[in-house]
């Protein structure tokens, strides 16, 4: 897990290099991704503001989304509430027409945009507050952090009650945002129990898992995914945790309404003293964060839950078939290159089960022998691995290295 000193480090780095800084400039050049940062910081504003602290000769910072610059911005905020009492409103062209008023550039350098800071302002209702997409972004932080106080306030976080919220943001300004008001808690609470689908929406999803998407979560349940009994508390959902986030978002997107999110889980520390205490030999610098995908709770998952666990342990089913798109997930979790260039997949699970293993290839120009080294699975000779690959189509993101048989 990155320090506070390491997140203000890089963050300004990535500053000098693109002049901004925003969420996906942050996921694309740090090894720790975005969520990190509320480990230290209430959110990226408060980030920023210390970023700013921090380092003193750091002149040029001109991120003013969300930073408190008292001095400058209390005036500018106090001559937009002189204006719309004045007009009984303030418009762009208003603001541009008044010599009295400071040009809208002097609001943009301040508070990102004039929407913004008619946000900021006290002003009545009847001030319509026009925020663009890249303003909505500015305020992602505050948007989580109100429905957090939603949360706190009333132990849960609906529309109704955050409606009763005495807050500038809207519900329409989450949704726009966010796409929907359940995905908003989704970022917010890190809760998919928090979430509700209705029913004919549940209905839809579950058909899409069902009609097109069971060789991908059949190729996950081969790996390293889970079904949780319902007796958890957490209903029948798919889940699976790893370390590349990298391959969890790849599967994500090929789910489609199926997953829910792809969440920060575990970090480094925390998953080598769990390897620690398994009796695991453990090199922190090949230890690294881990991160989960989650699908919505639907019925089509009880049912692979009664079919996959059918005395409470995972189990490949007797009559499960093999694809080269179900393989290339499992390869991607399960599998692995070894220096000499055979494939291996490890079923740590089957290794009672050999010959119904090896039987599962029987349709497939391969013929796998299972191997019991490293804890079971089935190994390609060093001939088939190279036509194994070529089979199971283009490296999963995240694991393309398992593809890289020339080196």
């Amino acid at each position: 897990m990155p320090t506070a000193e390491r997140i203000l480090k890089d963050y300004k780095s990535i500053y000098m290099r693109f002049e901004k800084l925003n969420r996906n400039l942050i996921e694309e050049n740090t090894n720790y991704g975005y969520t990190q940062m509320y480990k230290h910081f209430e959110g990226l504003s408060e980030a920023k503001l210390c970023t700013k602290i921090a380092h003193s000769d750091y002149t040029s910072y001109t991120v003013t989304g969300l930073i408190e610059i008292d001095d400058y911005r209390e005036p500018l905020i106090e001559i937009l509430e002189g204006c719309e009492k004045e007009n009984g409103k303030v418009t762009q062209k208003i603001i541009g027409d008044d010599i009295n008023i400071p040009n809208s550039a002097q609001y943009t350098k301040l508070f990102g945009s004039i929407s913004l800071a008619k946000l900021r302002a006290d002003l009545n209702q009847s001030t319509i507050v026009h925020l663009r997409d890249e303003d909505l972004a500015e305020l992602e932080d505050e948007m989580i952090k109100e429905m957090r106080r939603c949360k706190s306030k009333h132990g849960k976080t609906t529309v109704k009650l955050y409606r009763e919220m005495d807050t500038d943001l809207s519900v329409r300004h989450i949704t726009r945002h966010f796409g929907t008001f359940s995905k908003a808690k989704l970022e917010a609470l890190e809760d998919p129990k928090q979430v509700h689908l209705s029913d004919s929406e549940r209905n839809r999803i579950n058909s899409l898992a069902k009609e097109s998407k069971m060789e991908i979560l059949e190729g996950l349940l081969m790996g390293d995914a889970w079904i949780g009994d319902s007796r958890d508390g957490k209903g029948y959902r798919l889940r699976i945790e790893c370390t590349s986030k990298e391959f969890l978002e790849y599967a994500s997107n090929l789910l489609g309404d199926v997953s829910i999110t792809v969440r920060f889980s575990k970090d480094a520390e925390d998953l080598a003293e769990k390897n620690r205490r398994h009796g695991y030999s453990v090199n922190e610098e090949d230890i690294e964060d881990e991160y989960k995908l989650s699908t919505w709770n639907l019925p089509v998952f009880r049912q692979m839950r009664n079919l996959w666990y059918p005395d409470g342990e995972k189990r490949f089913p007797d009559d499960l078939d093999i694809t080269p798109d179900k393989a290339r997930i499992w390869y991607a979790g399960d599998g692995t290159l070894t220096p000499n260039g055979y494939c291996i997949i490890y079923a740590h699970n089957e290794v009672d089960r050999t010959d119904f293993m090896e039987s599962l290839f029987d349709d497939t120009p391969f013929n796998p022998s299972f191997n019991y080294t490293g804890g079971g699975g089935l190994q390609f000779t060093k001939e088939e691995s190279k036509e194994f690959l070529e089979w199971l189509g283009e490296p999963v993101p995240g694991y393309e290295y398992k593809w890289d048989i020339q080196n």
